[in-house]
């Protein structure tokens, strides 16, 4: 995952060398981080923890000076509402929270919340504070040596204290996963918390060691359909695999892999991640030692099982985590192929093998400006780096088949590497992928493809000869339709804006679903690349085809992943209920989701069991008076009186009167009507 870093303090030079290339800061012996926040791109220097912001003109180019606030906590950044949130240092305040939109007049200080020169170390999660509707959540010390719960949507008037939990502490880092409202966190190593945001719906949805030490936790959430999911270590049962819903009944383990207190899964990238994704309303994971199994979950114990075995009888090993959605199958790799999956048997399969080498997924960046995902790249093609035993670690190219999966070029000759391992320094846009690469020619430059052999070619010698730039791009200008990178000519590193049509692709609608769930129906969605989009008018039809606005939902319109939810507590009690999003520009253009679907179970959907001289009517999810009788195989009425039915009720009803035969059971309520048949 990338983060934002650190910033810049420099002249403005126009840099006539390359007819595309423009120089707007020179940065010296240093290195860049930076994201798209809206029309700009908020840039910072590793070295002096100055930050800037750039249109892509030099003179829209503006540095903030390292005496008005410094970035004190690269890790500590967010992106809301155009502007990035940051913890700052100033020469009076420490350590505070900050926001700025890239210029010196708007870069404020939000709040001072260990008064005078003491620092509130501000801080969230491993990879930038968490946003959930609207608002950037951290927690930050008041000078009692407690951390608490705060959130900002970047002004001064909306940045406030959540909750002051008391004698506990929030944990270090904040670890959070926003599932429609909520996000949820650890405090004092062993209570798991939720938060809507407010005071009162801040609290403890469980304690997993009630008075006794500290448990463990993995420092990531997944958040799929109605559930959050996490591995958390109870004392007894080893790291495994739980899930909750925000109720202490509904926080359960979900299987235990390891055998007695053993870890059922492990931890990598310094506790940060596990090996699980997202896909489809369904977790897809894998526990320690499970080779090339795939496993699944719809957040029931009865729905957590293996999908398949990708390598029966082998070992291996796949990188589900890596992975990622493009239409509608989960592509991931492991044992040197590309896998699919649509969380079926039947539908995972092999797509390729590619080497005996390792895979790099080239996954959706998760940066604060957020570019266009792989789903919606050229029509659905993905990208990886791989060795295939020949070539070295080369870009490929993937539309899902086997044919459409290849190499596209071999741009370090021979065996040699075109790429180090794991490198993140690559950026999507709506028409081509742009990547540092090596052709052991011209050292480590800039590349693009749009997906073709013809089309994968050097975009430019920023570093003339064998020496490197290391490019890497930070994000697009929305208004000189730029891209912001940084690179060094051999003197420094500096940041550049690249003549490019490079615009980012419309809104993408990552994530929609709707579930029942108790009483309501709870809907979710997650979009990225949100550009001047007004508002979500969620739309609701019981005919699939003529549709009403129930509730509007308004957009953040940060570039990055936003998350969204809806419940829907008047939707009737049985039949099909259909949910579609109407998506509004600022501009008043329209486009729609696609459909989700919602059946809902009637209190006629009732079970029936019947032993010899009674049934047992066990009701569905509505309530009411109810008529029912019992006819005869000749429709002769048997018994017939009325009934009070409450949802999930079990009701006996004697039939001892009754000679032996075939009967049937017939309740009406509310206008509808179920039939079903016994035997005596």
């Amino acid at each position: 995952m990338k983060k934002f870093y650190p910033l810049i303090a420099i002249t403005l030079i126009a840099m006539p060398a390359f007819s595309q290339l423009t120089l707007l800061k020179s940065g010296g012996a240093t290195s860049f981080g930076g994201a798209g926040i809206g029309s700009r791109v908020i840039f910072a220097d590793f070295s002096t923890g100055a930050i800037g912001g750039t249109d892509g003109t030099v003179a829209g180019t503006a540095n903030i000076p390292p005496g008005t606030v410094y970035l004190g906590n690269g890790d500590a950044v967010a992106a809301v509402n155009n502007r990035i949130v940051f913890a700052g240092v100033d020469a009076t305040s420490g350590n505070e929270v900050w926001s700025s939109d890239g210029t010196l007049a708007g870069t404020i200080k939000l709040m001072d919340i260990n008064p005078g020169a003491g620092n509130s170390d501000i801080a969230g999660g491993t990879n930038n504070l968490p946003v959930v509707n609207g608002y950037a959540y951290f927690s930050a010390n008041d000078g009692t040596g407690i951390r608490k719960l705060y959130r900002t949507n970047g002004t001064v008037v909306g940045t406030s204290l959540v909750k002051d939990l008391g004698s506990v502490t929030i944990s270090f880092p904040l670890l959070v996963s926003p599932i429609g409202s909520n996000l949820y966190f650890f405090v004092n190593g062993k209570q798991l918390w939720k938060s809507d945001g407010t005071g009162a719906g801040t609290v403890l949805v469980k304690d997993f060691s009630p008075g006794g030490a500290t448990t463990t936790f993995s420092n990531m959430f997944i958040g799929s359909g109605t559930y959050t999911y996490f591995l958390a270590n109870d004392g007894t049962n080893g790291m495994e695999l739980w899930r909750t819903d925000g109720t202490l009944a509904g926080t359960i383990m979900l299987a235990n892999y390891g055998a007695g207190s053993s870890d059922g899964f492990s931890l990598f990238g310094g506790s940060d991640d596990w090996n699980a994704a997202s896909y489809n309303n369904m977790l897809l994971f894998q526990p320690n030692n499970a080779g090339a199994k795939l496993y699944k979950t719809d957040g029931s114990i009865a729905g957590t099982v293996m999908v398949t075995d990708l390598n029966p009888g082998g070992g291996g090993g796949l990188s589900i985590g890596n992975g990622f959605s493009v239409w509608n199958n989960f592509y991931f790799a492991g044992n040197g192929s590309i896998y699919k999956s649509d969380g079926t048997a039947v539908g995972t399969t092999q797509v390729k093998f590619v080497g005996p080498n390792n895979i790099n997924m080239l996954e959706p960046q998760e940066n604060l400006g957020n570019s266009v995902s792989p789903g919606n790249f050229a029509g659905g093609k993905f990208f990886f780096i791989a060795d295939d035993g020949v070539n070295g670690n080369e870009l490929w190219v993937s539309d899902g088949s086997n044919a459409g999966t290849f190499m596209l070029k071999n741009i370090a000759p021979g065996s040699a590497s075109a790429f180090p391992a794991n490198d993140e320094r690559y950026f999507y846009t709506k028409y081509k992928l742009y990547f540092a690469a090596n052709d052991a020619t011209n050292g480590v430059e800039l590349w693009e493809t749009d997906g073709t052999t013809i089309g994968t070619v050097m975009t430019m010698n920023i570093n003339p000869g064998a020496g490197s730039s290391n490019a890497e791009v930070f994000g697009v200008s929305l208004n000189s339709n730029k891209m912001v990178l940084s690179a060094s000519d051999g003197t420094g590193t500096n940041i550049y804006s690249l003549n490019a049509t490079v615009v980012p692709f419309p809104l993408s609608l990552t994530d929609f679903t709707a579930q029942l769930r108790n009483t309501e129906v709870q809907l979710n969605w997650t979009t990225q690349n949100e550009i001047n989009v007004s508002h979500f008018n969620v739309q609701r039809s019981v005919t699939g085809k003529e549709f009403a606005i129930i509730g509007k939902v308004n957009a953040t319109n940060n570039q990055s992943q936003n998350n969204y939810g809806f419940t829907d507590g008047n939707y009737g009690k049985s039949g099909i209920i259909y949910y579609r999003l109407e998506m509004v520009d600022k501009d008043g253009k329209i486009t729609y989701s696609k459909m989700q679907t919602v059946k809902l179970k009637s209190g006629l959907d009732f079970n029936l069991s019947s032993t010899r001289n009674e049934i047992l009517l066990t009701t569905g999810d509505a309530n009411g008076t109810a008529n029912l009788k019992i006819t005869d195989g000749s429709g002769r009425i048997q018994i017939q009186q009325k009934l009070e039915i409450a949802i999930g009720e079990t009701i006996r009803l004697s039939t001892a009167n009754l000679a032996a035969g075939i009967y049937y059971v017939t309740i009406e309520l509310n206008g509808n009507r179920q039939t079903k048949r016994f035997v005596k």
